[in-house]
């Protein structure tokens, strides 16, 4: 096949470095719902707005209705 995206571009990373960084953006979200509460606030990665957001301590998330106790 010629033309047009018919080869790899070349990467500036190596294949190892790309695969870690991969693990980290990507791998285990469980462990990123939940984050240490901070000045009466928990942080919560929201499955439905899609974006991190602070929630008052004893609240729940407005869009997801998920609990600082929450093991989802």
């Amino acid at each position: 096949m010629n033309g047009k995206g018919d080869k790899q571009r070349p990467s500036a990373v190596s294949q190892d470095q790309f695969d870690e960084n991969w693990d980290k953006a990507f791998a285990n979200k469980n462990n990123m719902l939940r984050e240490v509460a901070y000045d009466g606030m928990w942080q919560h990665s929201c499955t439905v707005d899609m974006s991190v957001v602070w929630v008052g301590k004893n609240e729940t998330c407005n869009l997801c209705g998920a609990w600082e106790e929450d093991g989802q």
